[in-house]
């Protein structure tokens, strides 16, 4: 297919029907030929200074997609519905695809295909730099399977390092499983891959008011430096988290009261979401000190969700994060 003689046309305000007959091919190829170079803000004069090799990868880049096991949910689909609509998380989706299946996947072997998938399927990227009339970089387009992403001319330079699948709650990412994402889709907390203790107490046999009584998403680093310091040497919970290195990384923390409620409602509050995260149906120690009785601190049930303070002696599970 002549892509660039049917823009050229186009130019000239020839109809779509007198184009089809020139090029020898449906109305409906013209259009979608023509809907594609619109989407990437692709003309006449940016197509003539690339070659036909370019210009198909541009407008029908390979599929990406390896071809599904038997019982493969339609990722494809997930993917879209849930890059269209952010409220859709991965749980929802299991359990629209769980209905409608005769034999579906568990949901632990839903995430992991899903990790593994998206992993994939987000290697490969077609680059393609399209130029003005004075041969000047106009725009630089990078597409996968799970994205298309358009950079100016400033940024072009840089495209190839900023090109990465967009990062989704249960992703294996940066040493752990990514637990929360804010807003701008870059940051966020990550879980360790596993517990760091099935049985630890909070301080180290010392009865001390540490300070550390907050509770706030962000906080829980300040809190287990400030354990660490009323503390001091010792095996205990904040301890062993802060010295832990996971995936090459060293900044793990003991999560503070909500920062492990997060990690509860988004890796834990159902049997099969802690099978496929690791986490037992038991209590996990918060870093967040009780602010009306030093010798309590919070955890947490993973069982329920439900969040009490216990004194510090009590021995039971840990689980650090660490932020991205």
């Amino acid at each position: 297919m002549k892509i660039r003689d049917a823009l050229r046309m186009r130019e000239m305000d020839v109809s779509n029907v007198q184009i089809s007959r020139s090029m020898q091919c449906g109305r409906s190829t013209i259009i979608e030929i023509f809907r594609r170079c619109d989407e990437l803000g692709l003309d006449f004069s940016q197509a003539s200074q690339m070659s036909n090799t370019d210009l198909d990868q541009l407008l029908y880049p390979p599929t990406l997609v390896k071809e599904p096991e038997e019982s493969d949910p339609d990722f494809v689909y997930i993917q879209k519905q849930m890059d269209e609509f952010p409220r859709l998380n991965r749980k929802f989706m299991w359990e629209e695809y769980f209905r409608r299946t005769p034999d579906p996947l568990q949901y632990s072997q839903f995430c992991k295909r899903f990790r593994t998938w998206r992993k994939e399927n987000s290697k490969e990227v077609t680059l393609i730099a399209i130029f003005d009339r004075e041969s000047r970089i106009h725009r630089v387009v990078a597409k996968n399977l799970l994205s298309i992403k358009y950079f100016s001319q400033e940024s072009a330079i840089t495209v190839a390092n900023t090109i990465a699948a967009p990062l989704s709650i249960g992703d294996s990412y940066q040493g752990g499983i990514i637990a929360y994402i804010d807003g701008t889709g870059q940051h966020g907390l990550i879980a360790a891959p596993s517990d760091q203790s099935t049985g630890i107490s909070w301080d180290n046999g010392s009865i001390t008011t540490t300070g550390a009584t907050a509770t706030a998403l962000g906080t829980g680093m300040a809190n287990t430096n400030a354990i660490i310091v009323s503390q001091g040497e010792g095996s205990y919970a904040a301890s062993l988290c802060r010295n832990s290195t996971l995936g090459g990384y060293s900044d793990w923390y003991l999560p503070s009261k909500d920062e492990l409620n997060t990690l509860w409602a988004n890796l834990g509050s159902t049997s099969a979401m802690r099978t496929a995260n690791g986490f037992a149906s038991g209590y996990y120690w918060s870093s967040t000190e009780s602010n009306s009785n030093s010798t309590l601190a919070w955890f947490q049930y993973f069982l329920n969700g439900n969040q009490v303070s216990s004194y510090k002696y009590n021995v039971t599970y840990v689980r650090a994060v660490r932020t991205f």
